[in-house]
């Protein structure tokens, strides 16, 4: 898969993703059924119904149908919703969705998922990925960042993004899975962002997350839905 010449630039270095998973069929994961909002409530105990891992939020003129985040298995007893921390806020056209798990901060947080949609497709796709993964890029040493374009269609661009550690803060570092959707109607980003200790990004056996974690996160997120509403 050839890179897009406008995300060249993303980063001191930027590549294709080398060992990352890009999913093999995105039409046929993209036609599952992610589930309502309603599926992650708690179910009645007088109508007990199997609980999803799934959310629909309702952006401007759009659903956007997403999977939560992986921190919030429902395997161990709970809800995703039970599980997570959320705040929303919309103003001048734009959507924010933040959430992180019950036992963390959204001013101290170490996982965190992140929703922001516009209201109609304010620029380019390719020009909205690379003002991204400039945003990211702007807070790392550029030095020790490294930026990937993991899949790119008409419709969506997924990137992952390896910030070594902080320009003022050296200790810590942070990995990102972004996506950005776009239809004719609206525009939205998500991202998985993981806080951790310094690491040297260029040496992929150096990263703190493992890749299976990375690989699941991708394959989750390429199956998210905008719909028109």
């Amino acid at each position: 898969m050839r890179k897009h010449p406008t995300l060249r630039k993303l980063a001191s270095v930027c590549l294709i993703a080398a060992g990352l998973v890009i999913p093999s069929s995105h039409s046929a994961l993209a036609s599952d059924d992610l589930g309502t909002l309603s599926d992650l409530l708690a179910p009645s105990p007088s109508k007990p119904t199997p609980r999803s891992q799934n959310g629909r939020v309702r952006i401007f003129n759009n659903f956007l149908v997403h999977p939560m985040p992986v921190w919030s298995r429902y395997s161990s007893g709970a809800a995703p919703a039970e599980e997570s921390r959320m705040e929303t806020a919309t103003r001048n056209n734009i959507y924010q969705m933040r959430m992180v798990p019950r036992a963390e901060k959204f001013d101290d947080w170490e996982n965190l998922f992140t929703v922001i949609g516009h209201n109609g497709p304010v620029r380019s796709l390719e020009q909205h990925a690379r003002l991204v993964g400039q945003q990211f890029v702007s807070i790392c040493s550029p030095s020790n960042t490294q930026a990937f374009l993991v899949d790119r269609s008409p419709s969506r661009i997924m990137q992952v993004v390896a910030c070594g550690n902080y320009s003022r803060d050296r200790n810590v570092g942070q990995i990102a899975v972004v996506v950005a959707i776009q239809n004719q109607t609206g525009l939205v980003t998500m991202t998985r962002q993981w806080r951790t200790t310094s690491f040297q990004s260029a040496i992929r056996s150096a990263w703190p997350i493992p890749k299976r974690e990375l690989d699941g996160v991708l394959i989750d997120l390429s199956r998210a839905r905008l719909i028109p509403s």
